[in-house]
């Protein structure tokens, strides 16, 4: 995966030159403005050129108080004179035949221009710390999308989704590393959620492999007692459903045949048992 850097100012308020009127700018991201002799540069559009990554007043412009700013593109102007503009090195990871790389639109959607007179297509690419997809044709992808058999997401900003996310309502983990849609068990963070195979993640009882489990509302594998409806369950540490009699810290409880703990008196296996209220087991009459 290649890496990129487009140039982003903070706001940067100024004066245009005498007889233009006082307003706040917005650098955009675009294409930087290379290194010039700020007095060959005609500005007319932005009040400020950018060198060496920072923004500098050009053709006496100065410093007002900040206000509603009004974005413009930071485009490089013709010089008055004809001296020609110098050179500025690229970013690390940039290509800078050209220019540097910069986002661009059209009517089909947005692409990456790579500053050497080509642009993305058929691959991910880091720009700015955030990991975007193009498609065959170059144009950046949004929403899920099979990548040889593994599905990702992708916002509609176009950032590629990693770990939790809710889409359309649902929660889906996206490995942190590859951005893969996870399916079945997962393990985040010391708890274990399920993951149905369309990838959403499962509330409320589950069977795996003819045992039944309980994942509480945030999508967590109950342990331990666990109340369900008004009725109690108890699960073990692998979060299997028990059924019958369980010690717990010492004392004995028995849970029927749906995994419901009992109270009161029970006939079991022929036998007449009472239980307390709280389910722990009192004793038996023959």
């Amino acid at each position: 995966m290649r890496y990129y850097k487009t140039l982003v100012t903070e706001l940067a308020p100024f004066t245009f030159v005498p007889t233009k009127p006082t307003q706040d700018v917005r650098l955009t991201k675009g294409k930087p403005m290379r290194p010039i002799n700020v007095r060959t540069l005609m500005i007319a559009a932005v009040s400020a050129a950018v060198l060496a990554g920072t923004v500098v007043p050009a053709n006496g412009a100065e410093l007002t108080d900040p206000g509603a700013p009004t974005e413009v593109a930071a485009e490089e102007q013709p010089a008055t004179d004809g001296a020609a503009a110098e050179e500025q090195p690229a970013d690390d990871g940039a290509a800078a035949d050209d220019g540097a790389a910069s986002w661009k639109q059209d009517g089909k959607g947005w692409w990456f221009d790579l500053g050497d007179g080509t642009y993305a297509k058929n691959e991910l690419i880091e720009i700015d710390d955030v990991v975007y997809r193009f498609d065959e044709n170059g144009y950046m992808i949004t929403g899920w999308h099979n990548q040889e058999g593994e599905w990702e997401y992708f916002a509609s900003s176009g950032a590629q989704a990693f770990g939790w996310n809710v889409i359309d309502g649902s929660w889906y983990f996206l490995d942190p590393e590859t951005g893969f849609m996870q399916t079945g068990w997962i393990n985040v963070d010391g708890s274990w959620y399920y993951l149905n195979a369309a990838g959403d993640m499962a509330m409320g009882w589950v069977q795996y492999n003819n045992e039944w489990y309980y994942l509480t509302g945030s999508g967590a594998m109950a342990t331990g007692w666990t109340q369900v409806g008004g009725t109690w369950y108890y699960m073990n540490a692998s979060g299997v459903m028990l059924i019958g009699w369980v010690e717990v810290e010492g004392s004995w409880y028995y849970l029927n045949a749906s995994g419901a703990m009992v109270t009161g008196t029970q006939w079991i296996d022929g036998e007449r048992h009472w239980f307390f209220h709280n389910g722990t087991w009192w004793g038996a009459w023959k």
